[in-house]
């Protein structure tokens, strides 16, 4: 399963990945339905992807994390609902750092504004 991922506006780049690999924090996008807090997964990086670039401002940088059942966990502990997503709905999204238990390493995939090639997975575990 992915997280998308975005800086919501607040962190640059450097700051996101910085924060993945260093201090092993995430950023993941989080919405907010009928009174419940949801986390949105995905099946694909490409989905979340397609997901967090249709629920952000072409200003804020985003991406997607490969993520744990540990994640998902987590998630649910800090009051979040794991809803999977099957298509890239509009939401109107806020932005929940995570704190992980294990490293991550990053990956950079060309930028919003072309075209993607490869993999846009921003994090992915390290085992």
């Amino acid at each position: 399963m992915y997280f998308a991922v975005s800086s919501h506006g607040v962190l640059t780049k450097q700051d996101m990945l910085r924060g993945l690999e260093e201090e092993r924090i995430c950023p993941v996008m989080v919405f907010e339905q009928d009174g419940v807090q949801k986390v949105p997964t995905f099946a694909s990086a490409e989905l979340a992807y397609q997901f967090a670039r249709r629920n952000t401002p072409k200003a804020y940088h985003i991406g997607t994390m490969e993520a744990s059942e540990e994640d998902i966990e987590a998630m649910r502990k800090e009051g979040f609902e794991a809803e999977e997503q099957k298509w890239q709905n509009k939401r109107t999204c806020d932005m929940h750092m995570l704190q992980l238990t294990s490293s991550v390493e990053t990956h950079r995939a060309g930028n919003r504004a072309g075209k993607q090639s490869g993999s846009h997975t921003l994090g992915r575990r390290i085992e």
